[in-house]
């Protein structure tokens, strides 16, 4: 190899071939080698973390169609190439693969878990539709029926905001939105109202109807706002499915009667 062919690195100050100097797009040879540039990058990266990633998203922002037809053209170029890729390193690492879901769908389990006690806890909307749902869900069930994945919400003519607004509107001085729970005979005193607890009832009970699935009227009439209500825990306890058979026919006409004139 001919001197002219060597360069020396003004960082490293070694004697090198020129291939291992970068060249710009004027074919000038830079004066570093690089292997100078590529440890010059690597430090000015993890110095600079905060001050890169502010710029890319100020370039995206500001190029938005430049970016989509960039990521659309190397997609088109390196599609089947990363297929590939994606297909070898899974074959080569189906266990390590397999062991990383496991864990990871076991995290992501474990936060929903926690997300929904925390929303259970501090959101009534949350809880409102949690609770009418698995109480159909497990209806359904006795009925050797099941929900087939649909939201009861599109059975019913009325949202979950409705539905909270008409309780709201139905609570008797001592009841709110934290004190709703089930009865307890031990903590329970009479004279004691911050230890009252209310639930949600149906003035008709759900054994009186008989219904197959969420699209039969029966269902629409049994879970219908009319036919819903708060109630004292204790009394709801107490009287269970105890009401005559005259007054259930009395109700389930007036039921009836309203949801017709709503239907006009």
């Amino acid at each position: 190899m001919n001197f002219c062919d060597m360069k020396t690195c003004r960082k490293c100050n070694k004697n090198l071939p020129e291939n291992q100097f970068s060249k710009s797009e004027y074919k000038r040879i830079y004066c570093r080698c690089l292997i100078c540039v590529k440890e010059y990058n690597t430090n000015y990266r993890y110095n600079n973390k905060e001050k890169i990633k502010q710029n890319k998203r100020k370039y995206r922002e500001t190029n938005k169609e430049k970016v989509k037809i960039a990521k659309r053209n190397w997609w088109i170029k390196n599609h089947q190439k990363n297929k590939d890729n994606k297909k070898k390193y899974y074959q080569n690492n189906k266990n390590k693969i397999k062991d990383y879901q496991l864990r990871n769908n076991k995290t992501i389990l474990n936060n929903q878990v926690k997300r929904k006690k925390i929303l259970r806890k501090t959101s009534p909307k949350f809880k409102l539709k949690e609770y009418v749902s698995a109480s159909i869900r497990s209806c359904l069930k006795k009925r050797d029926s099941n929900k087939n994945k649909n939201s009861f919400l599109k059975y019913v003519d009325y949202s979950i905001d409705s539905l909270k607004s008409y309780l709201q509107l139905l609570f008797e001085p001592w009841m709110n939105w934290n004190n709703w729970g089930k009865y307890n005979a031990n903590t329970w005193n009479d004279n004691d109202s911050s230890t009252w607890t209310w639930q949600l009832d149906h003035i008709i009970p759900q054994s009186y109807f008989d219904y197959k699935s969420m699209e039969d009227d029966q269902f629409k009439i049994c879970w219908s706002l009319d036919n819903l209500r708060p109630y004292s825990a204790k009394l709801n306890n107490l009287e269970n499915n105890k009401r005559t058979e005259e007054d259930i026919f009395k109700i389930k006409n007036e039921i009836k009667k309203k949801n017709d004139l709503k239907k006009k």
